[in-house]
């Protein structure tokens, strides 16, 4: 048992981070669009991610959909609402500033998930996870700091929301972890797909847009939120979001490599910033944890004896 949740912790920590790696492919593809609008992307990723999510909702539990979104209850719902707003917020933002503004104000997700998971979960934050948080942001001020502009305040506020409604959604995540929580990702997908399909005036998009959509669906949702759905079972809420940090260091490399797009010095070293953060939280992770499972062993141990 106490190897199970040694292995269990390394393991959340190696699905969050990965689930980082799949969401850092939405930027390239933005860029790689020909025509379609916002509404449209936003319509025909859902589908891809509804396509995926069922498939693997049924895969793990061979059952009706239905019964597994109303197993997870009003944590899942909530979760759904969060990210749906997430969705479509992080979009806009996009449109409305630059992807250094969008990056900067979506970092604050780790410190509200900090205080949102202290506050619903009574989840305490150790210190070395504040200094790594802290050290992150210095990265992404690093990162980003050469092209960030003040000048949009509606898409700065638009990145802002969508780190809190991520932030509220990992806080769902833990709340209902005794149930299948890919079911908040799946209401999500379903949400966001009425809504843009009500709001886009034409769904009329090149077979180029539609094929990229329906990637972003299945790969940066489908399989990105599952990896982080079942990495939250296993990791504190305020080490989630600093985990999935390696989105914002991955992103500029995806464009560079995809469209020429050159990352300069600065965004290296804050990139190098972040993933040193990452890596010590991590490493420090398992050593609390470790520390406290030897602890729990040695006193049973002691009592048995």
């Amino acid at each position: 048992m106490i190897k199970q949740n040694m292995s269990s912790y390394s393991r959340g920590i190696l699905l969050v981070i990965f689930a980082g790696v799949c969401w850092s492919i939405g930027g390239i593809m933005l860029r790689s669009m020909e025509t379609a609008t916002a509404w449209q992307v936003l319509f025909y990723r859902a589908v891809g991610m509804i396509f995926m999510m069922s498939i693997i909702m049924f895969v793990r539990h061979r059952t009706g959909i239905l019964k597994i979104v109303r197993a997870a209850g009003l944590p899942g719902f909530v979760g759904a609402l969060c990210l749906t707003t997430a969705f479509t917020t992080n979009i806009f933002s996009m449109l409305q500033t630059t992807v250094a503004n969008t990056m900067l104000m979506q970092s604050t997700q780790t410190f509200f998930a900090a205080v949102l998971g202290w506050l619903v979960l009574r989840e305490t934050v150790p210190r070395v996870s504040w200094i790594a948080m802290s050290v992150a942001l210095i990265g992404v001020v690093v990162m980003v700091g050469e092209g960030f502009e003040s000048d949009s305040l509606t898409g700065n506020l638009l990145a802002f929301t969508t780190g809190f409604m991520v932030a509220g959604y990992a806080v769902s995540l833990r709340a209902g972890q005794m149930s299948d929580m890919l079911s908040a990702a799946f209401l999500a997908g379903i949400f966001t797909l009425i809504t843009s399909g009500l709001i886009a005036n034409d769904l009329s998009i090149s077979n180029h847009d539609l094929a990229l959509s329906l990637v972003m669906g299945i790969v940066q949702f489908g399989v990105g939120f599952t990896l982080f759905t079942f990495g939250a079972r296993f990791v504190p809420v305020a080490e989630l979001m600093l985990l999935s940090l390696t989105e914002v260091v991955l992103a500029p490399i995806w464009v560079w490599l995809g469209v020429g797009e050159e990352a300069s010095v600065m965004t290296l070293i804050g990139g190098g910033i972040i993933l040193a953060s990452i890596t010590a939280l991590s490493v420090f992770g398992m050593l609390r944890n470790r520390k406290y499972i030897n602890a729990f062993k040695l006193k049973t141990d002691t009592t048995t004896e």
